[in-house]
């Protein structure tokens, strides 16, 4: 997702890691489920990476790893967008293909954030559980 150089001034340093812009990846790894199964049987994991750029852009790049082949590969998004506000993100992200026009078929999110210990902690309300969902984030290179 991208890195930053800095002068090497100790306030530049506290500003870049309160910084959303760069690369920050999953601290662990996503369960992931079926594709439109409502079932709990998790089929692979995730490693999700976002590379927030300073002109507003977005790439998500998801590596995913099958459970029952091992097989694993990385997707990465055909559109990106992001904005932040005081603590809340809005990232609107398709995976669609091209002729698809991934634009038009992108997913809102919405979370809150704040940084804590050097990390990018996103929470969002799980539709489904109303449970709420806390998700670590360290900085990192894209894969």
């Amino acid at each position: 997702f991208l890195s930053l150089s800095f002068s090497s001034c100790s306030n530049d340093d506290d500003d870049d890691k309160d910084s959303l812009v760069g690369v920050w990846v999953a601290e662990n790894m996503l369960p992931m489920y079926e594709y439109g199964v409502t079932t709990s049987e998790v089929v692979g994991h995730v490693k999700v990476y976002f590379q927030f750029l300073e002109d507003g852009s977005l790439i998500e790049n998801d590596v995913i790893t099958y459970i029952e082949s091992g097989k694993t590969y990385t997707e990465t998004s055909t559109y990106g967008r992001w904005s932040a506000t005081e603590n809340h993100l809005k990232m609107i992200v398709s995976f669609a293909e091209p002729d698809e026009n991934p634009k038009e078929n992108a997913d809102e999110f919405d979370y809150t954030y704040q940084f804590a210990n050097g990390k990018l902690v996103l929470s969002y309300k799980d539709e489904e559980t109303g449970q709420l969902i806390t998700v670590p984030f360290v900085r990192d290179q894209m894969p």
